[in-house]
């Protein structure tokens, strides 16, 4: 019985708590009606006032606030998907405030921010709590507030330009109120699945985008090519994570359902479906190279069972999509499929020629790019240049002024935008993420948080090496699911310290086990 109740697992927060209170029924019931009346006198003089649609934004952001007490993952999603531009930009609108323009999601992560120091000041029994990567995340948003002071200060770079890089990069502190706020298994489990979620819609946002260009996705990403079109929707990111994690439950997962289980397996394969074909539709050669180097590692730490139930599944999966584009191929005039592949397969057999080293390749441009980046280094090596300033001239007279800041190289681009200090802190939060998760992933229990856990990591392995060339790190919308993967793969870590409940002896035909565990489907 002793050994029942230490396993316990905490219960969810529930907000304010509630006082007991010693008046009758009478009085309860008239005080309740009283203050019914009372709120709905004030919503009418509010709608009288300001019009019905203010009060209603207003009500939304009330609770929208009081949800990061009590849910506060479903907030952390709504961030996801609001900076990633799964939601259309428009509706990601800006506020401007006495220290400069910010958008809604921006708004939300600095109250997710806030919660968590109130809540670590003011609530008894609410600790922070301490993680291998608090330092230098901290350090690392520190050298970007001195990115923005330099630019600024040293190169009369606007205020409110420059603020617009601090904001962007501010969206890894979401790692913080997840590794706080994100506590209980039920609440990791369903930001798990809402950031899957983001993902697969974001996947199924692009393919539409690339096949009809719907009317109320007003944000365009896609680039007409030789026949085809090519999506570089800015969240790709988020589809590239929720692959790998899509496969790593696949992996940890049992060839068919527990018994008793009520589980469908339909979904990952409709989910790994979307994931795939979406990025394929990007044409891009660093996903292709980031994605053989995460499943190569993903099937290294698989041991022999896991190795050959993902296998098998992926082969499956393959057959599949095969007989998928046969279909599509045959029931059309002209296939667009056909096109893809041969675009697909011109594009990889440049890779390996001399032509990559021509000036219509892309490598030409981006080898341009970190000769200049250098030259500025050596000028500001420890410094840097800051935020928002440009490092290079204009490569032709149209190009647009934004442009010259921007580089393909991430790590240069964290150089030259926080200097040497940024840049190493960056590496040093990256390198304990690895080295914490390889460590301790294998302890989670239950296939779906080891398998998101293993495939984040896999996942973010992949993106270090694509961001030589794709700067998805500090780029607007790419980096939107850098921190949610920091901190939920470390909020899976942290379950181990409050092991989960033992699981009710089921009757007979029950069969429940650690398979089970968190009743988790996809």
């Amino acid at each position: 019985m002793l050994n029942r109740t230490a396993r316990r697992e905490p219960r969810e927060p529930r907000g304010l708590p509630t006082l007991p209170s010693a008046a009758g029924p009478w009085t309860v019931g008239l005080a309740g009606t009283a203050a019914a009346v009372a709120v709905g006198a004030l919503l009418g003089v509010a709608i009288l006032l300001a019009g019905p649609v203010p009060v209603l934004l207003g009500l939304a952001g009330i609770l929208v606030a009081l949800s990061a007490f009590r849910y506060p993952e479903t907030l952390i999603v709504l961030v996801l998907a609001l900076a990633s531009q799964l939601i259309p930009s428009r509706f990601n609108f800006f506020v401007d405030l006495v220290v400069g323009r910010f958008q809604v999601s921006d708004l939300l992560l600095y109250w997710l921010l806030t919660v968590t120091v109130l809540r670590a000041i003011m609530e008894r029994g609410f600790r922070f709590r301490k993680t291998p990567l608090d330092v230098p995340m901290a350090l690392f948003y520190a050298t970007v507030l001195g990115g923005l002071a330099t630019a600024v200060m040293g190169f009369g770079v606007n205020f409110g330009n420059a603020t617009y890089e601090a904001r962007t990069l501010a969206t890894y502190l979401v790692f913080f109120p997840i590794t706080n706020l994100v506590r209980t298994r039920a609440q990791v489990v369903r930001l798990a699945m809402g950031t899957m979620a983001v993902a697969v819609l974001m996947a199924a946002s692009m393919l539409l985008q690339s096949a009809v260009q719907p009317a109320f996705l007003a944000d365009d990403w896609v680039i007409e090519g030789t026949g085809i079109l090519r999506n570089f929707h800015p969240g790709f990111s988020t589809v590239f994570v929720g692959l790998r994690i899509v496969a790593g439950i696949m992996a940890m997962r049992r060839s068919g359902p527990a018994p008793g289980s009520s589980e469908r397996r339909w979904p990952q394969w409709v989910a790994m479906l979307l994931l795939v074909t979406a990025l394929l539709s990007t044409l891009a050669r660093n996903l292709l190279v980031a994605g053989f180097i995460s499943f190569g590692l993903l099937g290294i730490l698989l041991q022999g069972q896991e190795r050959r139930t993902l296998a098998r599944k992926m082969l499956g999966l393959a057959v599949g999509l095969s007989v998928l584009l046969v279909v599509l191929a045959l029931v059309s005039n002209a296939p667009p499929v056909a096109r893809y592949a041969t675009a697909y397969a011109d594009r990889i057999e440049r890779m390996f020629s001399s032509e990559i080293l021509s000036r219509e390749e892309n490598l030409f441009s981006r080898w341009e790019e970190m000769q200049f980046a250098f030259a500025r280094l050596q000028e500001h090596p420890v410094l840097g240049i800051g935020l928002y300033n440009p490092y290079r001239p204009a490569f032709h007279e149209a190009e647009e002024v934004t442009l010259k800041h921007f580089i393909h190289n991430a790590y240069l681009g964290l150089w030259l935008k926080t200097g040497l200090l940024g840049l190493g802190s960056f590496l040093w939060f990256s390198a304990a993420f690895l080295r914490h998760g390889f460590r301790r992933w294998r302890r989670v229990p239950g296939p779906l948080l080891r398998g998101t856990a293993l495939g984040s990591l896999v996942a973010y392995v992949g993106l270090m090496f694509a961001n030589f060339v794709a700067p998805s790190f500090i780029q607007p919308g790419s980096l939107a699911i850098m921190g949610v993967v920091l901190g939920l793969t470390v909020s899976i870590l942290l379950l181990e310290e409050t092991p989960p409940p033992t699981p009710p002896l089921k009757g007979r035909g029950g069969g429940n086990n650690q398979e089970n565990l968190e009743g988790e489907s996809v």
